[in-house]
């Protein structure tokens, strides 16, 4: 009896260490879920913020998307991609590190920013959708072009509209290039917008600057461009521009430059543009871009290709009628490209005879924007990327 009764006792005291057991068990289950929620209630306020962040995103998202989609946006997807690869595998570390991963709604949103995505686009170029306004200046003797530049660049951050930038990216060099027909402008500027609403508001007052009285658009305009214009205008040449005529192609004009610190490009660019033959086809001047495209696969180094029709509002652009933007890696690919890619050099030979080689009763070095569109002081040219 003594004997049954002993294991009676050690039965009940198993049952009360399994009872302690379960009462700890419980007790670490209900701290852990605790901790959980309370973890969770601090990733659901992170999360409410982030896609407060997230609205305002996709909100500039719209207002910045381009009008005109093209054949770049392979190359965006593919970008986009490659972000969203890299940022999933900050992910993967951070749940190793910290058992907490992101959320896949705020690396959606960053990755979709245009503005992340110009600031830092491929091989530390802007990003190559947009319309772009190309603007080259040739100054009075005694000028200071150092001071105009930086008037000009401070433009991305004073040419607001409802608050927001107007200019998404904008560079400037010195004229640097070796095929000297680019008729003695000295100082090349190239700003692209998202949209032709921006560019317009931008330009402001086609014919003269509006607080001079000047065509106002219905749209408004951006009164620190203006002043700008109104502060630049006596400072550009009215006539004497050295070389003006010695390097004068009445078919083709070439400004290149190295992108200087300040602005928003660092690569090496050579724009051109085109007037072809009276005579020359559609099908002709289709082909050339065609043709001219395909060397950014054919020539080492060229990181952007853009290309479009002349749409400037600003009637300094000398009737030519297709303007190219070229951005290369390196000085000396862009040096390789202009004499020795063999491709490049077959193109030549394809769009020389279609190139004008008379303007008819132009005069170099004489303000006639009436007549022909063409100021010494002063070439403007815009397009709109994907518009043909």
């Amino acid at each position: 009896m003594m004997k049954a009764g002993g294991i009676l006792l050690a039965l009940v005291a198993g049952l009360d260490v399994c009872a302690g057991a379960r009462k700890r068990n419980a007790n670490a289950v209900l701290n852990r879920f605790t901790e959980i929620r309370e973890g969770q209630e601090v990733v659901d306020e992170r999360d409410e913020d982030e896609n407060e962040h997230d609205a305002e995103d996709d909100h500039q998202a719209l207002v910045d998307k381009d009008e005109d989609e093209n054949e770049n946006d392979a190359e965006h997807a593919m970008s986009l991609q490659q972000e969203g690869e890299a940022e999933e595998g900050e992910s993967s570390a951070g749940r190793r590190r910290g058992g907490r991963s992101r959320s896949p709604r705020r690396r959606g949103s960053r990755s979709r920013s245009p503005r992340r995505r110009g600031s830092r686009s491929r091989g530390g170029s802007p990003s190559s959708r947009g319309v772009y306004h190309f603007v080259a200046f040739a100054y009075n003797k005694g000028v200071n072009a150092a001071e105009v530049r930086r008037e000009f660049l401070k433009l991305k951050g004073t040419c607001l509209k409802d608050g927001k930038r107007v200019i998404s990216e904008i560079s400037s060099g010195d004229q640097s290039s070796p095929e000297k027909i680019g008729q003695g402008y000295t100082d090349g500027f190239m700003v692209k917008f998202t949209t032709g609403a921006m560019r317009d508001y931008y330009i402001g007052c086609p014919d003269k600057t509006c607080q001079e009285g000047g065509r106002k658009p219905a749209g408004g305009f951006c009164q620190s461009h203006d002043d700008f214009k109104f502060f630049v205008g006596p400072k550009l040449a009215g006539n004497n521009v050295p070389n003006a005529e010695k390097f004068y192609n009445p078919g083709v004009l070439v400004f290149d430059y190295k992108g200087v610190a300040a602005g928003d490009l660092r690569g090496f660019t050579h724009s051109v543009f085109f007037r072809f033959k009276r005579g020359t086809t559609r099908a002709q001047k289709s082909e050339t871009r065609t043709k001219f495209l395909a060397l950014k696969n054919q020539c080492r180094g060229m990181s952007i290709a853009e290309t479009g029709d002349q749409d400037s509002k600003e009637t300094v652009h000398q009737q030519y009628e297709q303007g190219y933007w070229t951005v290369f890696n390196s000085q000396a690919n862009l040096n390789f490209y202009l004499d020795d890619c063999p491709a490049h050099q077959v193109f030549k030979k394809f769009v020389g005879p279609l190139l004008a080689e008379d303007d008819g009763n132009r005069k170099l070095g004489v303000v006639d924007v009436d007549g022909s569109n063409y100021h010494p002081g002063v070439f403007v040219f815009d397009f709109t990327s994907g518009r043909r």
